[in-house]
């Protein structure tokens, strides 16, 4: 083997030279799907989930804007719907009803579109508890209203993340209607009840 070495020293040397190449050209690759991994791996551990959230308690009422991912993340626009109304708005006010005379929110913003929002981390966009009206009955009232007004709108979001990768997220404010077949009952009833009392 030496004395074949020994005579064909060019041919060796190429081979050598071949098989150093390979080794680089597959330390290379393995480098690169190794960075690109760990790209991927770093971009989503810091993905943003937003979304809009909403409450409806006995005594309290809230729409909140929430990010559930692990990142931070941008809110870009926003376009809300009502089937029922046919209207197509880039803010969900546009929805929501007008409050009794001197009843003001608990907590509220304006447009949400812009606003920066860490991970794990959520803002009201509205909040409303019966401490604000006159009587429970008003507070009743109007919860009515608000659940008939937003029990059939929806929304798309659109977001972005720390990389300035868009993401969208669409839902709805159904959760609001669930009772609305209910409540209709028990006001035709009181309704039936006072005019029952009239006569």
């Amino acid at each position: 083997m030496i004395a074949w070495l020994t005579v064909n020293t060019d041919l060796a040397q190429s081979v050598i030279a071949l098989c150093a190449i390979v080794v680089a050209v597959a330390s290379l690759y393995v480098a690169c799907r190794a960075n690109l991994l760990q790209w991927r791996h770093n971009q989503l551990s810091v993905q943003p989930d937003v979304s809009l959230g909403c409450g409806d308690y006995e005594n309290y009422l809230y729409i909140c804007l929430e990010n559930r991912g692990l990142g931070p993340s941008k809110v870009g626009e926003l376009q809300v719907r009502s089937a029922s109304k046919l209207m197509d708005q880039d803010d969900i006010w546009k929805f929501v009803p007008a409050l009794p005379d001197g009843v003001a929110w608990n907590d509220y913003i304006g447009k949400i579109q812009g606003r920066s929002l860490p991970a794990g981390e959520s803002v009201m966009v509205l909040e409303l508890k019966d401490d604000r009206f006159k009587s429970w009955r008003e507070f009743e009232d109007y919860k009515w209203k608000f659940r008939k007004s937003l029990s059939d709108v929806s929304y798309e979001l659109t977001y972005s993340d720390i990389y300035g990768r868009q993401f969208s997220k669409a839902g709805d404010f159904s959760w609001f209607g669930r009772m609305l077949g209910e409540e209709h009952k028990l006001r035709s009833e009181r309704s039936m009840n006072k005019k029952r009392k009239k006569q």
